[in-house]
């Protein structure tokens, strides 16, 4: 969900439930909030908590929302994933830090899992049948990207 903003530089907090209620209302199984970078870098904590807030209460569970928990630093990424968890998202995305890899990156990954958000396993075991039949991962330098295909 893309974040509305006034022209005075603040978020619309109105424009927060039109835009939820028009996602839903185009009949979604899921939806995305503070998804985007903007909205990852751009509002303070607060801004955050405020937002993700609304988006939850107006969508009600009924659908699926993910918060977007990304951020330069490993202890905000954290609070992003407790905040998303404290206030009813129903799984979280984080990109990985740039430069981790191994034990570094599976540190920091348990570290999101503490927050009682769904993570999976491996690869696809939380995804639904059909999908994970068809998911794939490609690798490239830059990041990994998936896309459905055979496998």
């Amino acid at each position: 969900m893309n974040m509305p903003f006034l022209e005075d530089g603040t978020i619309d907090i109105e424009g927060i439930r039109r835009c939820a209620e028009s996602i839903i209302h185009a009949r979604v199984a899921g939806m995305s909030i503070l998804a985007d970078a903007g909205a990852t870098a751009s509002p303070d904590a607060t801004g955050k908590r405020g937002v993700a807030q609304m988006s939850l209460q107006q969508v009600d569970w009924r659908v699926p929302v993910s918060a977007g928990c990304s951020s330069a630093n490993q202890r905000d990424r954290t609070a992003r994933v407790v905040m998303a968890s404290e206030l009813g998202a129903q799984a979280m995305w984080c990109q990985a830090p740039h430069g981790l890899r191994g034990e570094a990156l599976a540190a920091q990954m348990n570290a999101w899992a503490s927050a009682g958000l769904p993570v999976p396993e491996d690869r696809g075991r939380t995804l639904r049948r059909p999908i994970h039949r068809r998911a794939r991962c490609h690798w490239r330098r830059s990041a990994p990207q998936w896309r459905l295909g055979r496998r």
